[in-house]
């Protein structure tokens, strides 16, 4: 145990004074005089903390280079000794706030594990701010389940009653009132416990109702009531929460969330291009402060959202069919989420996009040029080998069907790889586990809708690859496709196309007629999930049976004129062999 005398505590008196006062320069002029009095190492080492960090305030907070160094260094010493003692909860606390801000969210929770199995064991007020940041922890990196399963722990070691009905009215304190809070504790963590746990009610949908009228100075609760509304698809109301909201501070950092929001609602609304506009604003703001960050402190690094900005612009413009523009924001937001498969997904979709805009364009003009010719002579043959003399390298981030296939790669392996370590949540109560969220930006998916990506992955696997002239990948993909259950049935609609297509271009003609013949339990369904969504099947039907045709005739059977004239097709056909 660490022992300093009463012309120690004297000394550590004033340079907490100096520190206060932020006359960082004279408080650590009386820091280096106790430290060359000091001689225990646990003494020395508390020195040297508050000297780094008093060295680093005085840097206006900029760089933490230093004083992650010695914060490590101190950590690492203190956990030779084998016991968890209030200075090294401090060191831990620092550090897992130097992780957080810089986005090491991973890092920091490991940082705390150890804290938090002792968090009895620590002095109060330190146990608070260490709660709060793991709580903080846990719901940015999804774990709702391990965050209200933690928030009760919390409250039960620092003897806080939080009292808030589900189906009524919420109470909420302001001042010194302590509302719905038993204890006496700091106004501060009564309010981000509160905070919290009407957070997580959110998350985890649970019922219960807003009060008409909230205290002005609350600006989170605006927030909250907006996000509940946004759940549960009320996104009128949470749009005027978000813009009649007074509380916020006429700063880049309030425009830049308030922009974000209001874009996410749009386009939750099936308003693209109002979202579009919304996201370009935020992005705006977004730079503004990026330029201003060097005279910032480094906590403000955290502020800077301009990967999550481009991802939610390169959705909206993917949606508006700007598929350049959308790769080159979602490339952005690839470097710093490559883990994320459904981004892989969306880069390769727009890839995807560009290369069909550009054959459509490609035909037009070629379209023009025969028809300004007098004569011209088209052969329709088959397409034997790939030409690969225009094909770029895989590895070359471009909008080219190449890359597109390296995408879609990397989607399925990172997809394989979530699937056999089965990250769900499921041992909510181990608060040791450090739980990865890969589909960061946004949150955990269901099972459905991971299935669903699957899915998507390897349809456009396999269109890509027919694409490239790669027909053994493509029916490999469609394969795998068919293989997967409960996805929709135009899904396997086109898996047994590209299927089919891919078989004929590999001379298995039998093979590739038994996927074009479509069962007659399968037209019902089609037809079923077509009216639904005011699509004609007959369409749909018309072209598998075509191809069909295609191949009898392929194979020999010569009375497909007489089966096509019988065929009534809604839908311009154009035979190429």
């Amino acid at each position: 145990m660490t022992i300093f005398s009463e012309n120690d505590f004297n000394t550590l008196a004033v340079a907490q004074d100096q520190f206060q006062q932020k006359r960082f320069t004279n408080c650590i002029e009386t820091l280096n005089q106790l430290e060359k009095s000091s001689t225990g190492v646990g003494k020395h080492l508390k020195v040297v903390h508050n000297k780094a960090i008093a060295k680093f305030f005085e840097n206006g907070c900029k760089n933490t280079d230093t004083l992650l160094t010695i914060l490590e260094q101190e950590d690492l010493t203190l956990a030779a000794n084998s016991s968890i003692q209030q200075s090294s909860s401090i060191a831990k606390y620092n550090l897992a706030i130097i992780y957080f801000n810089n986005k090491k969210y991973e890092k920091a929770i490991e940082t705390l594990s150890p804290l938090i199995d002792n968090l009895e064991n620590i002095y109060e007020s330190t146990a608070g701010k260490v709660g709060i940041l793991f709580l903080h922890l846990l719901v940015i990196t999804n774990q709702i389940r391990k965050a209200d399963f933690f928030l009760d722990i919390l409250l039960k070691t620092l003897n806080i009653s939080l009292e808030i009905s589900k189906d009524e009215s919420i109470e909420f304190s302001s001042g010194n009132n302590t509302g719905i809070l038993t204890t006496n504790c700091d106004v501060e963590l009564r309010k981000c416990l509160q905070v919290i746990k009407i957070h997580l009610m959110i998350l985890n949908k649970e019922p219960f109702n807003f009060p008409e009228e909230i205290p002005k100075a609350s600006q989170e609760y605006e927030v909250l009531k907006a996000f509940n509304s946004f759940l549960k698809t009320d996104l009128k109301s949470a749009g005027q929460f978000l813009i009649n909201n007074e509380c916020g501070e006429e700063s880049e950092l309030y425009e830049i969330s308030l922009n974000n929001n209001l874009g996410v609602l749009q386009f939750s609304n099936n308003k693209i291009g109002i979202a579009e506009h919304f996201f370009q604003c935020a992005l705006r703001y977004d730079k503004e402060l990026y330029t201003n960050i060097k005279s910032m402190p480094s906590h403000c690094l955290g502020y800077l959202k301009t990967p999550e900005i481009l991802y939610n612009l390169g959705l909206s413009k993917l949606h508006l069919g700007k598929s350049k523009e959308a790769f080159d924001c979602l490339l952005v937001s690839l470097r710093i989420y490559h883990n994320n498969p459904r981004l892989w997904l969306r880069v390769a979709e727009a890839c995807i996009i560009h290369y069909k805009s550009k054959q459509e364009t490609k035909k037009c003009e070629e379209h023009v040029i025969h028809k300004d010719k007098r004569f011209s002579i088209q052969h329709n043959r088959r397409k034997i080998l790939y030409d690969s003399s225009n094909a770029s390298s895989r590895a070359i981030p471009a909008p080219t069907l190449e890359f597109a296939s390296f995408c879609l790669s990397n989607c399925l392996k990172l997809l394989e790889d979530y699937q056999s370590k089965n990250w769900e949540e499921d041992e909510y109560d181990d608060l040791k586990h450090v739980q990865h969220n890969i589909f960061n930006p946004s949150g955990n998916l269901t099972s459905e809708v991971l299935n669903k990506i699957l899915a998507c992955a390897h349809l456009n696997s396999s269109y890509v690859a027919l694409e490239l002239g790669d027909f053994i990948t493509a029916f490999k993909h469609s394969k795998e496709l068919l293989k997967l259950e409960n996805i929709p049935v135009s899904y396997i609609y086109i898996g047994r196309m590209y299927a089919g297509k891919a078989l004929v271009y590999l001379n298995d003609l039998v093979g590739g007629q038994k996927q074009f013949n479509l069962e007659n339990d399968f037209i019902e369904k089609l037809s079923e999930v077509m009216d639904k969504n005011n699509i004609s099947a007959d369409n749909a039907k018309s072209i598998m049976r075509y191809n069909s045709f295609i191949v009898d005739f392929l194979l020999g059977k010569h009375d497909i004129m007489t089966r096509l004239a019988n065929l009534r097709c809604r839908i311009k056909l154009d035979l190429k062999l």
